[in-house]
């Protein structure tokens, strides 16, 4: 999560993201909200964030729902 908050480098951002997606850490779901809701980050990165909610959502049976909630309200 350090990356994606610290690094100014978008590819490492991106990255970070994704993994966050792939690890399916749900202490990961306000990082990736704040995220997707700084209206200064790059536009790779907020996509890159919704992609890893999406990748938690379909894998979390337990917190899907919080999760398309999320996904829906996010602007």
């Amino acid at each position: 999560m350090k990356f994606l908050l610290r690094s100014d480098d978008v590819t490492q951002r991106c990255a970070s993201a994704k993994a966050l997606g792939e690890a399916r850490d749900v202490g990961a779901l306000l990082v990736l909200v704040d995220i997707i809701s700084d209206e200064e980050e790059a536009e790779e990165v907020h996509k890159a964030a919704r992609e890893a909610l999406h990748e938690m959502s379909l894998h979390s049976r337990k917190h899907h729902d919080v999760i398309a909630d999320l996904e829906l309200n996010i602007e």
